[in-house]
This record gives C-alpha cells, sequence and structure tokens, in this order.
C-alpha cells in the first residue's frame, strides 16, 4: 500500500468528519478487495499444490536387481522424478507463503492508516469542539460587555441631545429661518451620504457574492480532485494485487509444464528400458520380468523375515 497522504478540507481547525468517515469507508473497501483476491490467490496455490500430489501419488518400484547398469540408470531415473516432485511441491509452498504474506500486509497497512486517520478524525472533532465553545463563552462575555458599553454611551448621547433641544427650543424664535436652510441642508448630505453608503454596501455585497461563489468553486474541485485521487489509488491497489496474482498462476503453471514434461521424460526413458529388456530376453515383456523381480523379491524378503524371527527367539 502506498504512503501517500490525503488532504481534507479545513473546516473549523479541523477535518472535515464526514469527509474523513468516507475516506476511511473507501480504504475499508479496498483492503476487503484486496482481502479477497489473498483469499482466491491461496485458493488456486492449493490447487496447484493438489494437482501436483496427484501426479507423483504412485510409488516408483525400485530397480537395483536388474542388473547394474540398467538398475543404476532406473534408479537415477526414479530418483531425479522425486527431485522433480519435491521442487515443485516447495516451489508451489513459497508462492502460497509470499501470497498470504502480501495480503497480510496489505491488510495490515491499511488497517493501521484507517485507525490513525480516524483517531486524528476524533482528536481534531474534540478540539474543535473545544474551541467552539470557548469562542462561544468569549462572544457572550464580550457581548454583555458591548452592551453595558453602547447603553452609557446611549444614555450620555440622550442627554447631551436633550440639553440641545432645550436651548435650540429657546433660540427657535430667532434662528427659525436659518436652522430650516441648514437642515435643509443637512438633510440633502445625509441623503446623498446615504445613496453613496448604498451603492458601497450593493458593491460590496456584489464582491461578497462572487467571492463566495469562487471560494463554492474551488472547494467543490478540490473535493473531486480528492475523490478522483483516492479512486485513482484504489484502482491501482486493484491492478497490482491482479497483476501479482497473474504472475503467480503462470509462474506456478510453467512449474506444472516442466514436472509435466519431465515426467513424460522419464516415462519414455522407462519405456526405452522395458523395449531393450524385452529384446535382451528373447520376448518375454519387460512387465513379466518385473512381476517376476517382484516375485521374487517377496519370497526373498519373507524367507529373511523367518530366518530373523527364529534367529530372535
Amino acid at each position: 500500500m502506498s504512503d501517500t497522504t490525503t488532504e481534507f478540507r479545513i473546516a473549523r481547525r479541523g477535518y472535515e468528519p464526514a469527509q474523513v468517515d468516507e475516506h476511511i469507508r473507501e480504504l475499508t473497501q479496498a483492503v476487503e478487495v484486496a482481502r479477497r483476491q489473498s483469499v482466491e490467490l491461496a485458493r488456486r496455490v492449493e490447487e496447484l499444490e493438489s494437482q501436483q500430489g496427484e501426479s507423483g501419488e504412485s510409488t516408483e518400484p525400485t530397480f537395483a536387481d536388474l542388473g547394474a547398469r540398467v538398475g543404476q540408470m532406473l534408479t537415477l531415473a526414479q530418483e531425479e522424478a522425486a527431485e522433480i516432485r519435491a521442487s515443485g511441491t516447495s516451489d508451489a509452498e513459497q508462492c502460497r507463503k509470499e501470497a498470504e504474506q502480501m495480503a497480510m500486509q496489505v491488510r495490515d497497512e491499511a488497517d493501521k492508516y484507517a485507525e490513525e486517520k480516524r483517531f486524528q478524525a476524533e482528536a481534531e472533532h474534540e478540539e474543535v469542539i473545544a474551541a467552539a465553545k470557548q469562542k462561544a463563552a468569549e462572544i457572550r462575555e464580550q457581548a454583555k460587555k458591548d452592551a453595558a458599553s453602547r447603553r452609557g454611551e446611549a444614555e450620555a448621547i440622550f442627554e447631551k441631545q436633550r440639553a440641545k433641544a432645550a436651548k435650540a427650543a429657546a433660540e427657535f424664535e430667532t434662528n427659525l429661518a436659518q436652522r430650516r436652510e441648514r437642515a435643509e441642508q443637512a438633510l440633502a448630505e445625509r441623503t446623498q451620504a446615504a445613496e453613496a453608503h448604498l451603492v458601497s454596501v450593493q458593491e460590496r455585497a456584489e464582491r461578497t457574492r462572487a467571492d463566495a461563489e469562487q471560494i463554492h468553486e474551488e472547494a467543490s474541485a478540490k473535493a473531486e480532485r480528492l475523490v478522483e485521487d483516492a479512486q485513482r489509488r484504489a484502482r491501482e491497489m486493484i491492478t497490482e494485487a491482479t497483476g501479482r496474482a497473474e504472475r503467480l498462476r503462470a509462474e506456478s503453471e510453467r512449474e506444472l509444464a516442466a514436472v509435466a514434461q519431465r515426467r513424460d521424460s522419464i516415462n519414455a526413458q522407462l519405456a526405452n528400458v522395458r523395449q531393450m529388456l524385452s529384446t535382451l530376453l528373447g520376448g518375454q515383456s519387460s512387465n513379466d520380468l518385473f512381476n517376476e523381480l517382484s516375485t521374487d523379491g517377496e519370497d526373498e524378503g519373507a524367507k529373511e523375515q523367518a530366518s530373523s524371527s527364529s534367529s530372535s527367539s
């Protein structure tokens, strides 16, 4: 499994939990696929071992009594066949062990990675909650302070305005026309300022909306890239495991073909030896000769066993 890390979207001093959970689910699915492929590889290796065992179940007779040269030839052929069977069994066992080790390594690495990401997400989630609670408490405390401060300011402004109103009422008769003119001018200035402020607010709102849309588009594009990257890594893992399985299968088939070829070669040599024996014995079949030798060997073995028993008694 590759050690590449996945970048998650930041959400208030931490990764977004939903995105972390989704990535963990994808990793779990990839691990399950690798596990199923390892089981299939183990099953295939067992089938190859079984087929190889079936091809080597028949026992080979000893040919030491056929004469020095012929017996040596047949004994060497028998030993070579035994070595071929042992080599095929050892190679198949090695393939099975490597497949199991590879599957176990992939599963352990994926489980470890998923567990680390889960612990990290939980820790960051707790940090976000604690930070949010602390921030909320600070905001409430600041709001209380701001409310008290603004209440005092409002009272001071009210007293000031009331004093001005009293003074203005006293001077109303003398400067009514002047006040009206100033009021009209002030109204015009305030109206103009309000209109300018409204235009500025609208422009800021438009810029804010455009920035929000851009941020949303960038976040969506980044999320799509993250999903595509995770899917690509999952496909790479599946392709790699499939390639290894195909290579193991091809190697096993080549080894079985080599064993079969060696077995056919040995059988051909045995057939030649039987033909030679048949020619040398003047028409007597090699099978009859093998049967006679086997019978003589059994009789001699029985005699030796009886002799051993009598000696022991």
